[in-house]
């Protein structure tokens, strides 16, 4: 019997298309994101159907959590072949279990699947704040000592984010599942002195453009020149994330990834 093939697409916003339409989700963004894009007709995965999972304005440790759970609940190597795309978040961004009853579907809604405990996480972002509710009323407080922490540690936080890297890499390799990661934003710098001791175990072909900020794909697109009037946040529009898609079926196709 002939398996499944999925195109498993799991990280924040941008591997989601959020606001290609000037929508922050919508079925039109995450089949065009620069993930989607891969499934086209005559593209790498046009036999894949694509499952993505990606949800708004997440940390790198929930992307984690939530593939990590996605493969526990509905992976099976006999009925199906999963190829991965990975697109990390800010290393700025950080949760905290509080047990809330948060909503990310509603906030998601035309996420493939999400994990329902997502919900007991609240995500932390630099220049936003989650108000205060009656269950929880120091809830902007808390946020904020975290986000002093973020500031005047952005080292550690770049070290959180290669463990997380690392965690799943070594995760989809013990299972034989081909992937590529790929950074959305700033992430991890390499000359990041707590960083370095751990470089070389970090697979850099199946992971393109590690440690190149600059090379992510908000930031390369932005110093392009693209724009996007429909966003009023930071997204690109179809024409970046369509250039994109094939930046990494080449690189896949160059590096014999599949």
């Amino acid at each position: 019997m002939d398996k499944e093939k999925i195109l498993l697409v799991t990280g924040g916003s941008d591997p989601m298309g959020s606001e290609i339409d000037g929508t922050q989700d919508s079925e039109y963004n995450r089949r065009h994101s620069f993930a989607g894009r891969l499934t086209d007709a005559d593209r790498i995965f046009q036999d894949y159907t694509p499952v993505n999972i990606c949800a708004g304005g997440v940390s790198n440790s929930f992307i984690l959590r939530n593939t990590l759970l996605w493969f526990d609940k509905h992976y099976d190597p006999d009925f199906t072949e999963v190829f991965v795309v990975v697109g990390w978040a800010d290393s700025a961004r950080w949760e905290t279990p509080l047990m809330l009853g948060a909503d990310m579907k509603s906030n998601n809604p035309c996420a493939d699947w999400l994990a329902e405990e997502n919900d007991d996480y609240l995500s932390i972002s630099l220049g936003w704040v989650h108000p205060n509710r009656p269950d929880f009323p120091d809830q902007e407080h808390m946020q904020k000592v975290y986000h002093d922490f973020i500031a005047n540690f952005p080292q550690q936080m770049e070290l959180n984010s290669l463990n997380i890297a690392l965690q799943l890499q070594w995760f989809l390799k013990s299972k034989n599942i081909p992937y590529l990661m790929t950074d959305t934003l700033h992430n991890i710098k390499t000359d990041n002195v707590f960083v370095e001791p751990y470089l070389n175990m970090v697979d850099k072909l199946r992971y393109i453009n590690f440690g190149q900020p600059e090379e992510s794909f908000y930031f390369k697109y932005e110093k392009l020149g693209y724009t996007n009037p429909k966003a009023q946040y930071f997204h690109h529009g179809e024409d970046a994330h369509l250039h994109y898609s094939h930046l990494l079926e080449d690189h896949i196709l160059k590096h014999n990834l599949l």
